[in-house]
């Protein structure tokens, strides 16, 4: 997405002309128009108002920082719960099954959800009873 927003023009006549230019790079409609909700409105055209350098600098940050240490030797007392959404393929397969081998000696826990990327939107009854019935 960030190579995409990036190789489009800096402001745009609508949203519609975003939602158009970020489709020829293969995103679906859906997610043209949800990343359009970052556009602001100054003086008839559309800007984005995110800070594209920052996102990267998180994401790399979010892709350096490795926290399977925690999840294999949780602390005393912590229960881990993942979830895991049945159409998407965010949590590799590597991930997936090494978390299975986890569940099998500490207190993780795998969920799998019916549902897509967007698990809270795609299903948000399944995550509101998983919430519900492992609070204390």
């Amino acid at each position: 997405m960030l190579r995409a927003v990036r190789s489009l023009p800096g402001e745009f006549a609508s949203r519609q002309e975003a939602i158009e230019g970020l489709g020829r790079f293969g995103f679906a409609p859906d997610a043209a128009q949800w990343m359009t909700t970052n556009l602001e409105r100054t003086d008839g055209r559309y800007r984005w108002r995110l800070d594209f350098d920052a996102l990267e600098q998180l994401l790399r940050d979010f892709f350096q920082t490795d926290l399977w240490s925690t999840v294999t030797r949780p602390p005393e007392s912590v229960t881990l719960h993942f979830v895991k959404a049945s159409q998407s393929d965010a949590l590799s397969p590597d991930a997936l099954e090494r978390l299975e081998r986890i569940t099998e000696h500490h207190s993780v826990f795998v969920h799998t959800v019916p549902g897509g990327h967007w698990i809270h939107a795609d299903n948000p009854d399944a995550i509101v009873d998983l919430l519900t019935s492992h609070l204390p």
